[in-house]
């Protein structure tokens, strides 16, 4: 919002202020909600960077972000042209942020597009939301904008993906099915999105990525993870750790990532659980951006309550409250509401005091992964 306060998308309403960017000056604005459309999708992009919050849209070629890619072209690009290596732009900070997982999940969702003022976009969870050009309002009967892919087979396996854009990719496969090439036509012959490799259990070993960077992944005897790393040439772009509890819950992740400006960046993620094995806490340091995530759930395993606090909030504590229908459990609203934190008392990260039926995860004891 235009008072740096937070909201869920969906109790946005015409006239709210929001708070904008305008990406020609560097400046911030404040822009209005002049429309809420409502939009079921048949997909989500979750898309992870160094930052503890991720991003969340459709695979749809009409829905951009602000992105530097890899080669140091910045502007508004495409999803579907997103890969893993790009920077996306986290206007609150000033700073890029590398974009270090991509995933796609098919199914039904809604979500919401925001159509404001000029400069016509708005922060999402600290990323910028592409611009929405005033458009007068669509007839009955006629579909605005719209998304399509075409499949070809080999046999029963897919071969071909073409995209609404006409990007199309093209699979390969080894004599046990697993897929070792995606390629398309128009990157030029010899040329790939990317490559994989796997142990002899068919669990993924590396990725090797058009634009050279290769990730590599390790696994403990449970055959979870214990290591993930991106390289650049000899550059470590990204390096993760996984430490896990003897109940196989992740205890904590720690590694460093590589900034745009070439310096490193020490990460650290914790996490607490109570006794039937729900998160209650967790801290995400990000070099100097500390974060702290808890929460609370009703007998019947509903979340009841998050809360949010930290220099990854301007300090600020973000709590959020959920409802259900008793009749049948089916969530009803939730609400969002920020207030200061007391520095002098409350340590960065800290959380409040917990209940009676929680407790830290290393009564569980840990166990460290090694690789």
């Amino acid at each position: 919002m235009a008072d740096s306060s937070r909201i869920p998308v969906q109790n946005l309403k015409t006239g709210d202020r929001l708070l904008s960017y305008n990406v020609t000056t560097g400046q911030f604005a404040v822009s209005t909600v002049t429309r809420m459309a409502v939009v079921q999708t048949s997909n989500m992009l979750i898309i992870r960077t160094q930052d503890p919050q991720d991003l969340r849209t459709d695979n749809a070629t009409i829905q951009k972000l602000y992105v530097m890619k890899a080669d140091g072209t910045i502007g508004w690009f495409s999803v579907t042209q997103l890969r893993v290596g790009d920077y996306l732009f986290k206007a609150l900070d000033h700073r890029w942020t590398m974009v270090t997982n991509i995933n796609y999940i098919s199914g039904s969702f809604i979500m919401y597009d925001v159509y404001t003022s000029a400069p016509y976009n708005y922060m999402a969870n600290g990323y910028l939301d592409p611009p929405k050009i005033p458009s007068s309002p669509t007839p009955d009967g006629i579909v605005g904008a719209g998304y399509s892919l075409s499949y070809t087979y080999n046999g029963e396996v897919v071969s071909q993906i073409t995209h609404n854009d006409f990007l199309a990719v093209h699979y390969s496969y080894d004599g046990l099915g697993r897929i070792i090439n995606a390629t398309g036509p128009q990157l030029g012959s010899g040329t790939y999105f990317a490559r994989f490799s796997y142990y002899s259990n068919d669990q993924v070993r590396g990725v090797q990525y058009g634009n050279g960077l290769i990730a590599n992944y390790t696994y403990d005897k449970d055959s979870r993870s214990s290591q993930i790393k991106l390289t650049n040439g000899t550059t470590t772009v990204l390096s993760l750790n996984y430490q896990y509890y003897n109940i196989g819950t992740v205890a904590s992740v720690s590694g460093q990532a590589r900034t745009p400006t070439g310096s490193t960046l020490a990460l650290s993620e914790s996490y607490m659980y109570d006794s039937i094995g729900r998160l209650t806490n967790s801290t995400t340091i990000n070099g100097s951006t500390v974060t702290g995530l808890w929460y609370q759930y009703d007998a019947l395993g509903n979340r009841l309550v998050q809360g949010l606090n930290g220099t990854a909030t301007g300090t600020r504590r973000v709590t959020t409250t959920y409802g259900y229908n008793p009749a049948n459990n089916e969530p009803l609203n939730s609400t969002s509401k920020a207030s200061p934190l007391d520095m002098a008392t409350t340590p960065t990260g800290a959380y409040p005091p917990r209940t009676s039926i929680q407790h830290t995860g290393p009564t569980h004891g840990i166990s460290k992964a090694t690789c």
